[in-house]
């Protein structure tokens, strides 16, 4: 039976030799074999070019896994330590717009650890969802297939689900998760309202809106305000654009109230 000792030995020779393999093929991704074109390249080199980028990435891709499953002996590597590398790598493909990547990375941190919630597994939600919402869009710039529709609902679903989880956590250093929701879902919510789709984003407007006024922090600092303001007035185009001009009419009053209640506090 190996001792405490040669357990720690194997766990850091199994982290180092992931990380070292996954530091060369990133770096391979983005170190393809021709230099990047200039403005004035001819047709055949920026063919050549991108083909080199794409078997870059799809060796990156195809070697993840198997380095994964590696890491992944339970009886070697603890659960906690193989969730870290997972949520890094994750993070790391994203920032190199790799999403297809990244959303197995985030995957299997969040398949270990999603039901202990933590600030980490709403940052890893947060950024899955755009994983999803970035690699569709890109595909599919103007929203034209159906099940573009689908992956765009699925992603604003991750980032509720994530506000959901700081509002039951109840803690302060939480707070700036709230914020960083409502961003994301103000910018997805702006791109599909641009494509006709306001009915099917105004409730996760609202709902970023309500996570915004439950904290203290948010509702009494004006620095938030016009932030609040713009949120309120993206809810009342999406009733404006499905000819819902009463509900329309009561968000912009609300917002009004709220300009004065912020001015009134500061006084």
């Amino acid at each position: 039976m190996a001792s405490e000792e040669d357990e720690d030995a194997a766990v850091k020779w199994i982290l180092q030799k992931f990380n070292e393999d996954f530091r060369v093929k990133l770096k391979t991704a983005f170190s393809p074999p021709y230099a990047e074109p200039g403005p004035k390249a001819i047709p055949n080199e920026i063919e050549r070019y991108e083909a080199s980028v794409r078997k870059a990435k799809s060796q990156l891709r195809t070697g993840i896994r198997p380095m994964f499953e590696e890491l992944c002996n339970k009886r070697i590597v603890p659960r906690i330590l193989y969730a870290q590398q997972a949520y890094v790598c994750g993070h790391t493909l994203f920032q190199k717009d790799l999403y297809t990547e990244a959303q197995f990375c985030l995957d299997e941190f969040l398949n270990l650890e999603e039901k202990t919630p933590s600030s980490d597994v709403v940052q890893a939600l947060f950024t899955k969802a755009q994983c999803l919402f970035y690699a569709v869009m890109k595909s599919d710039q103007t929203m034209a297939r159906p099940a573009t529709l689908d992956i765009c609902i699925s992603a604003l679903d991750l980032i509720q689900k994530g506000m959901e989880m700081v509002v039951a956590a109840k803690e302060d250093t939480w707070n700036m998760l709230h914020y960083n929701g409502s961003l994301l879902i103000y910018e997805f919510c702006n791109e599909m309202i641009k494509y006709g789709f306001a009915s099917n984003v105004v409730n996760y407007l609202s709902w970023s809106l309500l996570c915004l006024e439950s904290v203290i922090a948010f509702t009494a600092d004006v620095n938030y305000l016009e932030w609040r303001i713009r949120i309120y007035i993206a809810v009342a185009k999406c009733y404006e654009y499905t000819r819902q001009y009463p509900q329309a009419l009561t968000v912009l009053v609300r917002a009004e109230q709220k300009i004065q209640e912020v001015h009134q506090n500061n006084l």
